[in-house]
């Protein structure tokens, strides 16, 4: 046993790598620049993936686990992209081999079905010729010597050989032609499959990569939004003016009127009923606050114009009426 095996062994090395699907012509001497891929082996800590890889390869060869061995390929012309995918990309169309794995045998059974016909013909014909019947002639030979009654002549039973018989003859010819005409259309079908397969690739990797921009893109446009709503706030935040820092600060309007948010908003609604009207550029509370920031810390007119986007001359009339009313 042990000797079978190494003979087996030495002469695939000898004999060089070959594929093993059937028809393919692939040998490791004769294409010095085909690829050969040996079958998928499973691990130990495998998850069953490689098990099944290994079985869909065997099945779409159709070979045997005991037809295997260390030196068993498979050659790169049974792949759409010439080589197997990676072992976790399932979907893929290289995971198993997938082209000219029907041709050879279709060839095969072509010709296997033409033979037989040609043979069932042929045996036909032998059997036919072989139990032809014999037949005895009657006829009448009138004899001016003997006047004798009409005789029967048997005829002799003659060994016919098939050399002796004309055979009809079969146009091996157009069988052949018919079969190599069939073979270069089943591959030219492959050939243009492999093409769209090899446009379906490109096509999924274009996809995926522009999946993967528009990723890119999306994530930029998220921390544009982010910066954008950060800025927003703190424009929102500078454009604030003294009084309303001051109302959402209650620490800041006890400093610049001496008040806090409660008493100021008693003593404006205490004043309001006086001033009920207001077509100014400042609203009445904002005026109070001028009023009340001039009291406190004497901020010139022309200061107190610029904290509150108005002219000196308003804020000076802001402040006179408001001191009328208070006094």
């Amino acid at each position: 046993m042990i000797i079978v095996m190494f003979t087996e062994i030495l002469c695939d090395r000898l004999s060089g790598m070959s594929c093993i699907v059937k028809g393919c012509k692939s040998k490791e001497k004769s294409h010095k620049t085909t690829s050969f891929y040996s079958f998928p082996k499973v691990r130990i800590y495998d998850n069953g993936l490689l098990a099944e890889r290994r079985k869909l390869w065997l099945k779409r060869v159709g070979v045997s686990e005991n037809n295997l061995s260390k030196y068993t390929k498979v050659c790169d012309k049974h792949f759409t992209l010439g080589r197997p995918s990676y072992e976790q990309d399932v979907n893929h169309t290289d995971w198993a081999p997938s082209l000219l794995l029907e041709l050879s045998s279709a060839e095969q059974r072509i010709i296997r079905s033409k033979r037989r016909c040609l043979s069932k013909d042929i045996q036909s014909v032998e059997l036919s010729v072989k139990f032809i019947p014999k037949r005895e002639i009657s006829y009448s030979a009138s004899n001016k010597s003997d006047n004798s009654s009409n005789k029967i002549i048997p005829i002799l039973d003659v060994d016919v050989s098939n050399d002796d018989i004309s055979m009809p003859t079969f146009n091996l010819l157009e069988h052949s032609s018919n079969n190599s005409s069939e073979i270069e259309d089943t591959v030219k079908q492959n050939g243009e499959v492999a093409k769209y397969l090899q446009r379906i690739i490109e096509l999924e990797e274009q996809l995926q990569a522009a999946n993967r921009t528009i990723d890119e893109l999306n994530t930029k446009l998220g921390e544009v939004t982010i910066n954008n709503s950060r800025l927003s706030d703190n424009l929102k935040e500078k454009s604030k003016d003294l009084f309303t820092k001051c109302v959402e600060n209650d620490e800041l309007m006890v400093y610049y009127t001496r008040f806090s948010n409660h008493s100021f908003q008693a003593i404006f609604e205490a004043l309001l009923p006086v001033k009920e009207h207001n077509n100014c550029a400042l609203d009445l509370r904002r005026q109070f606050f001028v009023m009340l920031l001039k009291i406190a810390h004497n901020f010139g007119f022309k200061d107190l114009a610029i904290r509150f986007n108005v002219s000196r001359f308003t804020v000076s009339d802001y402040f006179h009426k408001w001191i009328g009313i208070v006094i």
